[in-house]
């Protein structure tokens, strides 16, 4: 998706004071399917950070 689709989607969105979320989560659910679309399959999982994984890094070693 490209950023003038997205704030399409955004521009689009009206959510009057008092509204219910019932409503509110129909108003939104362009928003979340878009938002879905645009997260990875696989997400990056981040490593702990110890000293001696710092050491490898600085070192090369990895």
């Amino acid at each position: 998706m490209n950023r003038h689709k997205y704030q399409e989607i955004l521009e689009a969105i009206k959510i009057p004071d008092g509204m219910p979320q019932e409503d509110m989560l129909e108003v939104l659910k362009p928003l979340n399917i878009a938002l879905l679309q645009m997260i990875p399959e696989r997400l990056y999982k981040y490593r702990s950070c110890y000293d001696k994984h710092i050491e490898d890094v600085i070192h090369r070693t990895l």
